[in-house]
């Protein structure tokens, strides 16, 4: 399945066109307890559960979204792979692991799971090739959450990325709050906006 995450089908409607279908697969990864579940329920405009049950492995949910393509608007199937953080998923999670998908490192600024970022992003660059990693920040929200605060976190997390080889950041680090859905659309379109780009979905 992982291995094709842009697939294109051949169908024929009552005029005999054919029609090209697109999928992107986008890895949620980082730390239990930050924030991914909710964060793809953002994402998808998914109505937050009062309790959200941790992941045991990892889950995939999947939406569509209408994008730019080729000079036309397409649909665009999503599949959100949501891994859990514990560090005992960390051997099964690399079956998983592709270099034609996006991946988004998640993490809470205001815990432990900060300073983790380096983990994973060295997890990945050891096993992965030319992609692109997104950063996200949950829990924007906070009132402690000042742009002083930002701009600390931030530096200090790209500055965990130096001396990577195989992956890369994409832009800087995207704030978001699922409580008010602060930074999520901008989220959304940003990896719409990698999504378009990569050379696999030409």
């Amino acid at each position: 399945l992982i291995s094709n995450l842009r697939q294109e089908f051949t169908n024929n409607d009552a005029s005999g066109a054919t029609t090209k279908m697109y999928r992107i697969s986008i890895m949620i990864v980082g730390d239990e307890n930050v924030g991914k579940t909710s964060l793809v329920n953002c994402l998808r405009r998914v109505e937050k559960k009062k309790d959200t049950i941790a992941t045991d492995g990892v889950e995939i949910n999947y939406w569509i979204e209408n994008v730019a393509m080729n000079n036309q608007r397409v649909p665009l199937t999503i599949g959100a792979w949501d891994f859990a953080g514990q560090d005992i998923y960390l051997i099964t999670h690399q079956i998983f692991l592709s270099s034609r998908a996006i991946y988004v490192i998640v993490f809470n600024p205001f815990d432990s799971s900060i300073v983790k970022v380096e983990k994973w992003l060295r997890h990945l660059d050891n096993r992965l090739k030319d992609v692109d990693i997104v950063l996200v920040a949950t829990h924007s929200d906070d009132r402690a959450c000042t742009n002083d605060f930002r701009a600390d976190i931030t530096a200090y997390v790209l500055s965990l990325s130096e001396g990577l080889k195989h992956v890369r950041i994409a832009g800087s680090v995207d704030w978001t709050s699922c409580k008010n859905q602060k930074g999520i659309d901008s989220l959304r379109q940003r990896l719409l906006d990698l999504a378009i780009e990569q050379p696999f979905m030409s």
